[in-house]
């Protein structure tokens, strides 16, 4: 005669799970710090910071990112407001469809 032993949820998925999350508000957390550290400190790297998580013509990217919000709180979906994210940020650099 058999038998058959079962446990609870595997608890080697839960710690995977709880290792990840922490992994990544740490990360969120020391780039937040970075960000900070950079803008108070360092005021040509905040400038290089600036350039590379706002890419292209500043004035245009911000519109573009505001323009995705209002977007969203329509309730237009995702990929409809990423698109059109995207076509305002490459059409403001010059290289989108026009």
């Amino acid at each position: 005669m058999g038998y058959r032993v079962e446990y609870g949820q595997d608890s080697n998925q839960e710690k995977a799970a709880g290792r990840l999350g922490r992994i990544l508000v740490l990360t969120v957390i020391s780039f937040v710090m970075f960000l900070v550290l950079v803008n108070l400190f360092w005021p040509q790297g905040a400038a290089m910071v600036r350039q590379a998580l706002i890419p292209g013509d500043a004035a245009v990217t911000v519109g573009a990112l505001e323009g995705l919000a209002q977007d969203l709180k329509a309730g237009d979906s995702i990929e409809a407001a990423l698109q059109s994210f995207c076509q305002t940020v490459l059409e403001g650099a010059g290289i989108g469809p026009g």
